[in-house]
């Protein structure tokens, strides 16, 4: 999707990732059996893999303050992370599950739609060269730089997606006495990653300020005790390491971005951010 992105038109694709996000999750709240409830969410994945690659750059190549944008951009991503099981457990329980794909699915087909027009318009436009100019990184810097990110970024996805997975059952386990039932738990993990999300506003302001290497570094420096810790305490004190770490692992994302934006040309700058979202997310 990023390749295509590259090669064709960043909006164009954007409003292609609405609205076929939009019909596959309309359409998978219409499965009858588990057979076409795995195909309906097969095509949801197919069509949201737009989004990152392709999203990503289109924002870096149109933003003049890098870090502070996707750091706002990762805080609405943090958001939809944190409010998505909410919305979808309150459509189950008060209409059905199917309510639960058609709902986000009519919302996303329609900005879509919405999108389509305002870029048909010209109120939205591609940008061809970024708003901000740099000097490219040389070819030997940019191979460096891909060997080095592709290591770290795949830490990085493995601490964000495994604590994301193991996070209420580490509270149900660790929180034994303070906290009881299902719904308390998931109101506090929803909770907590709507907190770190704010926290990534943060990071991008650091990002633009100081060397987005070194704060790179030190967010990860950082998680080391924290990590070593979370394996052994209980009580309140592991929702405090655990907010912590997700915040700097979320802080740090901006510094990453921003590195990838220096280190990839722009014309393949899709292309890098979707090999930067295959080695993140892929390791869940």
């Amino acid at each position: 999707m990023g390749w295509i992105g590259d090669r064709w038109s960043a909006v164009g694709m954007m409003v292609i990732f609405f609205v076929l996000s939009g019909i596959a999750t309309i359409l998978t709240g219409f499965a009858r059996n588990p057979n076409e409830m795995m195909l309906g969410l097969a095509a949801i994945g197919l069509a949201a893999s737009i989004y990152h690659p392709v999203g990503i750059a289109w924002l870096v190549r149109n933003a003049v303050a890098r870090g502070k944008a996707l750091g706002i951009n990762g805080f609405f991503g943090s958001i939809g992370v944190a409010g998505a099981a909410g919305v979808a457990g309150v459509l189950c329980d008060f209409v059905s599950w199917r309510a639960a794909f058609f709902v986000p699915g009519a919302v996303c087909l329609l900005t879509g739609i919405a999108l389509g027009a305002c870029w048909h318009l010209g109120l939205v436009r591609d940008r061809k060269r970024d708003r901000i100019e740099q000097k490219p990184a040389s070819r030997q810097d940019m191979w460096r730089a891909f060997i080095v990110l592709s290591v770290t970024m795949l830490c990085a996805g493995l601490i964000y997606q495994g604590t994301l997975t193991v996070m209420p059952k580490l509270f149900a386990e660790r929180l034994q006495g303070w906290v009881a039932g299902t719904a308390s738990i998931g109101t506090m993990v929803m909770a907590l990653y709507l907190a770190s999300g704010l926290v990534q506003v943060v990071g991008g302001q650091l990002s633009d300020r100081f060397s987005p290497k070194a704060v790179y570094m030190l967010m990860f420096a950082l998680q080391v005790p924290l990590l070593v810790l979370a394996g052994v305490v209980g009580g309140p004190l592991i929702v405090a390491l655990m907010f912590a770490i997700n915040a700097l692992t979320v802080m740090g994302a901006p510094a990453e971005s921003t590195l990838i934006t220096r280190y990839s040309p722009s014309q393949h700058r899709s292309l890098a951010f979707g090999a930067k979202f295959v080695l993140s997310l892929g390791i869940a």
